[in-house]
């Protein structure tokens, strides 16, 4: 079994509950759901704070209407691709010209945002030699016993299994949800607020958060004593 696969998650998850390997009242679809439900929540941090640790390889993006719009087609489970948080658009694939967003009157602009389309403004049209092409974070699709977790490195994973732990103890008031969110808190800060995953992927995305983030910091309220606290950590 894979360290932090779907699988793994899913044994450590009943581990850490203190329930059977076989339960009635908490099914492996019950708790599939739970780390899917945590990879949204997960997923839409990272986006905000390391956007290029999620992002994929430039994907071309087609049109339907002779170049007035372009889509970046459909995922795995049928749905339409909506670019999650910041994405990049560029004209070709390599070394290809950088594409700005601007507003549907501007003539001066690239392109328009319409959640998973972009729209040339103006009224006008454009086509392209080889492009545009498109990098951005997706949104994660159903955790199962065969779809994996879209997050890497896998270590990262760990805060799936946290945060799936706090909204089962949630539901329903099965369980003081407090020691779980202790747990994630660590994991992203480290204990006495050093380490953590959040220090490593300062220190390994350090520009990563530029375009999203615009320099300023980030806080996050933990517990402590207590009380809550708030821990600073510059992102850039």
């Amino acid at each position: 079994m894979a360290l932090y696969s779907s699988s793994d998650l899913l044994d450590r998850f009943r581990r850490y509950a203190d329930r059977p390997s076989t339960d009635e009242d908490l099914l492996d679809a019950d708790i599939y759901a739970y780390l899917t439900d945590a990879q949204v929540q997960v997923v839409g941090e990272l986006a905000a704070l390391f956007p290029r640790l999620l992002m994929s390889a430039p994907t071309l993006m087609t049109t339907a209407d002779s170049g007035v719009t372009y889509t970046v087609g459909t995922d795995s489970e049928g749905a339409t691709i909506y670019p999650f948080g910041h994405a990049e658009v560029y004209a070709q694939a390599t070394n290809g010209q950088e594409m700005y967003g601007s507003t549907y009157g501007a003539y001066n602009g690239d392109f328009v945002f319409e959640g998973g389309a972009i729209r040339v403004p103006s009224g006008n049209t454009r086509t392209f030699n080889s492009g545009p092409y498109i990098r951005y974070v997706a949104l994660p699709i159903t955790i199962s016993a065969s779809v994996e977790p879209i997050l890497n490195p896998k270590q990262i994973r760990v805060l799936l299994l946290y945060r799936a732990l706090v909204l089962w103890a949630n539901t329903g008031g099965h369980r003081d949800p407090r020691p779980f969110e202790e747990m994630y808190q660590t994991a992203w800060l480290g204990s006495n607020r050093t380490g953590g995953l959040l220090a490593m992927l300062t220190t390994q995305y350090r520009q990563s958060g530029n375009a999203a983030l615009a320099g300023v910091e980030w806080w996050r309220a933990f517990k402590m004593g207590g009380g809550i606290q708030n821990a600073y950590a510059a992102v850039l």
